[in-house]
C-alpha cells in the first residue's frame, strides 16, 4: 500500500505524519518553498507609498486600503493607494491562506494584531542577538494613535551570524521616506536607544495558524 503525503511540517501536524508511518510507505513532501513564495510576493510591494491610518474615525472596513483585511486587490490598486504596516501584514497572511485577525472596527491593525498573538502564546520576547528564521514577524505594540505600533518582516539572513545581520521589509513612514522598504533590523530597532521592537513571532505562529 502506498500513500502520498504533501504536508508543511509544523509541530501541530507531527503526530499526523507519525501515524501515517505505520504503512508500508509513505512519501513525505515538505513545502519549505511555501516561505520562500510569500517572500518572493513581498519584494513586488517594495516602493509602494505609505498611506498613515487617519484615526479612529477611520475603520479598517471603510476601503480595502490601507489595511487589506479582507482581499488582496490587484497591484495596481495598492500602488495607487498606498499600504500601512500592518497591511503588508495582512496581504501577506491573506497570500498564505490565512484569515487577518480580530474584530470590530480595526481589525488587521497592530493593536488586533498582537491580541490575537497574545491569544494563540505566539509572542516571544525580541532579542536582537537571537537567531530568526527568514519570515518571522517583528512587532511593536500599539500605544496611542500618535505611537501606533509597527510590524516588519524578516527578508533576508546574510551570512551565518545570529542577530544583527538580517535585512528586514515593513512600510515605513518617515520624513526621508514613506513607502515600502528593505532595512536593516539593526538600524530600524535602533532608531529609538532602547530598541524599537518588541516581540518576535514565528512564520508557522503567524502566516497559518
Amino acid at each position: 500500500m502506498y500513500i502520498i503525503c504533501i504536508f508543511n511540517i509544523t509541530d501541530s501536524n507531527l503526530d499526523s505524519i507519525l501515524f501515517l508511518n505505520k504503512f508500508d510507505s509513505i512519501f513525505i513532501i515538505s513545502y519549505s518553498s511555501r516561505m520562500e513564495d510569500i517572500i518572493l510576493y513581498s519584494s513586488k510591494l517594495i516602493g509602494i507609498k505609505y498611506t498613515l491610518w487617519e484615526g479612529d474615525h477611520q475603520s479598517t472596513y471603510d476601503n480595502p486600503h490601507p489595511f487589506y483585511i479582507d482581499y488582496i486587490p490587484d497591484l495596481d490598486y495598492i500602488k495607487k493607494y498606498g499600504i500601512n504596516c500592518a497591511g503588508l501584514v495582512n496581504i501577506l497572511r491573506l497570500k498564505a491562506r490565512g484569515k487577518v485577525p480580530g474584530e470590530g472596527k480595526w481589525r488587521g491593525g497592530t493593536l488586533s494584531w498582537y491580541n490575537y498573538l497574545k491569544s494563540v502564546n505566539a509572542l516571544q520576547n525580541f532579542s536582537i542577538n537571537e537567531d530568526y528564521p527568514v519570515g518571522t514577524l517583528l512587532l511593536r505594540n500599539y500605544r496611542n494613535i500618535y505611537e501606533q505600533g509597527h510590524l516588519a518582516v524578516i527578508y533576508k539572513k546574510h551570512g551565518n551570524i545570529a542577530g544583527s545581520n538580517y535585512s528586514i521589509i515593513h512600510a515605513f513612514n518617515s520624513k526621508s521616506q514613506s513607502k515600502v522598504v528593505v532595512s536593516s533590523i539593526k538600524d530600524s530597532h535602533f532608531i529609538i536607544s532602547e530598541g524599537f521592537y518588541e516581540y518576535a513571532i514565528l512564520p508557522n505562529n503567524w502566516l497559518y495558524k
